[in-house]
């Protein structure tokens, strides 16, 4: 609540949804909870990092596959402290946000829609 510099946008278009990825220095989505209600793959993450920002995530579900090296999986998301390490890690440390762009750069392609249809296609053959 003391910080200017976080925002909780709630519900906006697809196109504010761009600027805002865009924009932000980290996108951070960890939630809680049993790992069965967990969200599949995480495509939120996906979308991060096309827009080429550095992700937190949660080991739940699927966002450790959807995070990979563009980012990093907490152990435990209940708790803040590791939560807020591995942000200020992201914003602060020159070499992990470094080697997360980079990582964002070799991998985001593999997610978009020709590859992943491309990859479809040759599962089915």
């Amino acid at each position: 609540r003391e910080l200017n510099n976080i925002r909780f946008a709630g519900y906006v278009d697809e196109e504010t949804k761009r600027d805002l990825l865009s924009s932000a220095a980290v996108f951070v989505f960890v939630p809680r909870g049993h790992i069965y209600r967990a969200e599949g793959f995480g495509i939120v993450y996906i979308e991060a990092q096309a827009s080429g920002t550095p992700v937190v995530g949660s080991p739940k579900g699927g966002a450790p596959e959807a995070v990979g090296d563009g980012g990093i999986v907490v152990e435990d998301e209940s708790n803040p402290a590791e939560v807020a390490d591995a942000v200020r890690r992201l914003i602060t440390d020159d070499q992990t946000r470094s080697n997360s762009l980079l990582a964002i750069e070799r991998r985001i392609d593999r997610f978009g829609i020709d590859s992943v249809a491309s990859e479809h296609i040759a599962n089915y053959r």
